[in-house]
């Protein structure tokens, strides 16, 4: 369970099996009828035939008719964790893979899978003992095996982990390279586009790229601040998002520059005099100055946002749709969750769920603003193939490209009536689910 201070209670035909802030495993698919039990974290305690075996992760207990024996797992999965999330602005994002080999188990063999049940793996390398890969967005999963001196092929627990594509974070005012007279303490405003999954951020400022030291770190919860009381000279700014759970990584954007003031430069007499004519100014023209200066930005960023405005959605399509294909469970909750990633300029979305079959006119057709939907209404549908399509739609209604995904909806499932001995994953002291 996830409270270590409650305990699960599991009886076999000989033994009981007391687990304490667990995640574990029993499989009944052992030689002579056994049954082998193992932890990848928290406590148990076996009893049974006069004796007590205390099990401790990346332990292994075989449970007998002759009582309880106990070895080393031969892999212990070290990174990335089970349920890592990982954050990034990237197209692809750099995993490194770490288990420790505790027997003499060999041709050990690493593999990685899009689907929990590894009916399809996407890498597999053998005789390693690690692995780095570059992988897009998506949720994965991972485990290693090896064959035993028995020539049995033995598998760790798979671990599930997470990269998601942040959105955000593009620094857009001011642009690169801007310049802010030195006078009259300008006011300058630091605004990026707001991430999709945090609200909250560190603003870094400093006189050099390498932010050592830095000149202000600022914690905000909005996506602009302003800045004033800066001297002349050349500054350098990002943003890093502040997750607002355990196990997500913060990520940093790009690094954008400005100067206040002008670079000083060497003149000659001749330009030195000339110059002098025109260095006393009224307070009228330093008015008006100002003024001409916040017009020009002002005009940069009307400029900047019709540019963005006038951009065609037209070869658009919405990206890392979800589920894109396979049998829904319902047993748990009775609703389906569809996804998407936003698309640029998109105002709002059509989604449509059609017949896999018959392909006529829609079931469902529903207009939102989000990029998701949540069907909890399922008068329309029944048992089959379903075929979900969502398309994107701008302030002018001129459309993108449609993005279709498939789902069954299966109800012969009964539940836990058919549940297998192997098919068990201990999550709490009262939760257990047949891992699909």
């Amino acid at each position: 369970g996830k409270n270590p201070n409650q305990e699960l209670t599991v009886k076999t035909k000989n033994q009981t099996i007391k687990f304490a802030g667990s995640d574990a495993k029993i499989d009944s698919s052992g030689n002579g009828g056994n049954i082998n039990v193992s932890l990848d974290k928290g406590s148990a305690v076996i009893e049974g035939k006069g004796e007590t075996k205390n099990l401790k992760p990346n332990e292994i207990a075989t449970l007998g008719e002759s009582g309880v024996t106990t070895r080393m797992a031969p892999y212990a999965l070290i990174a990335p964790e089970n349920q890592k999330k990982f954050m990034t602005i990237n197209s692809t994002t750099p995993i490194s893979f770490n288990w420790g080999a505790t027997g003499d188990n060999t041709n050990t063999t690493f593999e990685l899978s899009r689907l929990k049940d590894f009916k399809r793996v996407d890498t597999r390398l053998q005789n390693v003992t690690s692995a780095n890969l570059n992988l897009a967005p998506g949720a994965y999963y991972w485990r290693v095996s090896g064959k035993n001196p028995s020539g049995v092929i033995e598998f760790t627990e798979s671990r599930k982990f997470i990269i998601i594509k942040e959105s955000g974070l593009q620094l857009y005012s001011p642009s690169a390279g801007a310049n802010f007279p030195s006078s009259g303490n300008p006011n300058i405003s630091l605004a990026w586009t707001p991430s999709g999954t945090v609200n909250d951020y560190i603003v870094e400022l400093a006189s050099n790229a390498n932010f050592s030291p830095p000149v202000k770190t600022i914690p905000v919860k909005t996506n602009v601040i302003r800045v004033a009381n800066l001297g002349e000279g050349s500054y350098f700014w990002r943003v890093t998002t502040k997750p607002a759970s355990d196990g997500i990584l913060p990520i940093k954007s790009n690094v954008s520059s400005f100067t206040v003031g002008q670079p000083v430069k060497e003149i000659s007499k001749e330009e030195k005099n000339e110059s002098t004519k025109t260095e006393i100014k009224t307070e009228e023209d330093k008015i008006e100055e100002k003024k001409e200066i916040a017009k020009k930005i002002e005009e940069k960023k009307i400029e900047e946002k019709k540019k963005a405005e006038n951009e065609s959605i037209a070869g658009l399509i919405p990206e890392h749709i979800s589920p894109s294909s396979g049998k829904i469970d319902l047993s748990k909750e009775k609703q389906i969750h569809f996804r998407w990633d936003k698309v640029k300029n998109a105002k709002y979305y059509i989604f449509k769920i059609i017949d896999a079959k018959k392909k006529q006119k829609p079931l469902i057709t529903e207009k939102t603003v989000l990029n998701s939907y949540t069907l909890k209404n399922f008068s329309k549908l029944s048992e089959g193939s379903f075929i979900w399509e969502v398309k994107p739609y701008d302030k002018k209604d001129l459309s993108g490209k449609a993005a279709k995904g498939t789902f069954i909806i299966d109800l012969s499932d009964d539940g836990l009536k058919n549940l297998k001995p192997e098919e068990i994953k201990i999550l709490s002291p009262d939760t257990i689910y047949r891992d699909k």
